[in-house]
């Protein structure tokens, strides 16, 4: 029985050493023009991640991630980055970041509901002339005249224009599932969930390890 108990432990023990060397937890912590810039490096890859803080009543808060790889090829897919933080409540919780193509859903919605319109109205005056009979002629000599307004529906094309700029932007700027190849950089914004967070902890799988960005630290 305490041979079992010893070889049940040392399993256990195991596994906590192997789950303890896949987690990579950042120490490196330094501030520029107000942003948090957090840098892991592991053997052959390094991760700068550069945050923010925003207030509290954002939905979404964004970070940026630079990725150099000098090993072997890796993909870094942004749907599997998980987000740690406690709610209000102080409940801890766990959300997936966005990916781009659900972050154009929400800002196309957005500029839908809340962007300017594609069409305005223009008001002109029109000068008229009445003559003795009673008639009117626009732009006629007679012996009355008077100013009326019009009012015309143009098109502006400017939540047409504010759509294609922020899909632009979200296609070029905001990281995508990506294969970094040997001696490569990636870099990219990721957009993750800010439900009235706190203790908000970033996590990024890369080659089976997990590298952890504690954005609470200082």
């Amino acid at each position: 029985m305490k041979t079992f108990r010893l070889i049940f432990l040392g399993i256990i023990y195991s596994i906590n050493s192997i789950s303890a060397q896949n987690i990579i937890n950042c120490n490196d912590v330094e501030f520029i023009d107000g942003k948090k810039i957090m840098n892991i490096t592991d053997n052959n890859v390094k991760i700068i991640l550069t945050y923010k803080d925003v207030d509290t009543f954002e939905k979404y808060f964004p970070f940026e991630l630079y990725i150099e790889n000098n090993g072997e090829k890796f993909t870094i897919d942004p749907s599997k980055i998980i987000i740690e933080y406690y709610n209000k409540k102080n409940i801890a919780k766990e959300c997936n970041a966005l990916t781009s193509d659900e972050w154009w859903n929400i800002a196309r919605k957005n500029i839908l509901w809340f962007g300017p319109d594609n069409t305005r109205k223009v008001t002109t005056n029109v000068n008229e002339q009445i003559n003795n009979s009673g008639t009117t002629n626009t732009n006629l000599n007679s012996t009355t005249n008077r100013t009326a307004t019009a009012t015309t529906t143009i098109y502006t094309g400017e939540k047409d224009k504010m759509m294609e700029e922020t899909k632009a932007e979200i296609d070029e700027k905001y990281l995508k599932k990506t294969t970094i190849y040997p001696n490569k950089t990636l870099y990219g914004k990721v957009i993750g969930n800010n439900p009235h967070a706190s203790k908000l902890k970033i996590n990024i799988p890369i080659n089976e390890k997990i590298m952890v960005f504690d954005l609470s630290v200082e």
